[in-house]
């Protein structure tokens, strides 16, 4: 069996501004069974903006970046990989 390193990363989601949007985002993390490590969120002229950190594999990651992508009342959605440099 070949063992899924770990990585940390940043979904960076606009939506439209509804009430429900937070809930909504984290029950598609939770049925991911993906962990949320931080998460932020703000509002700015009727946009919501989360910035939600996760630890997970790039396989998972990209399968829940599809998934919220999909949703309807999502305006953007981007996917980095955090990336540390050690000097």
């Amino acid at each position: 069996m070949l063992i899924m390193d770990k990585a940390r990363f940043i979904f960076i989601i606009e939506t439209e501004a509804h009430l429900t949007m937070l809930s909504r985002l984290t029950q598609l993390f939770s049925r991911s069974r993906v962990s949320i490590d931080e998460l932020q969120a703000i509002i700015l002229n009727d946009v919501q903006r989360f910035t939600i950190t996760v630890s997970d594999t790039k396989e998972s990651a990209c399968r829940l970046f599809r998934k919220i992508d999909g949703q309807v009342d999502v305006i953007s959605v981007n996917l980095f990989e955090q990336i540390n440099y050690m000097n």
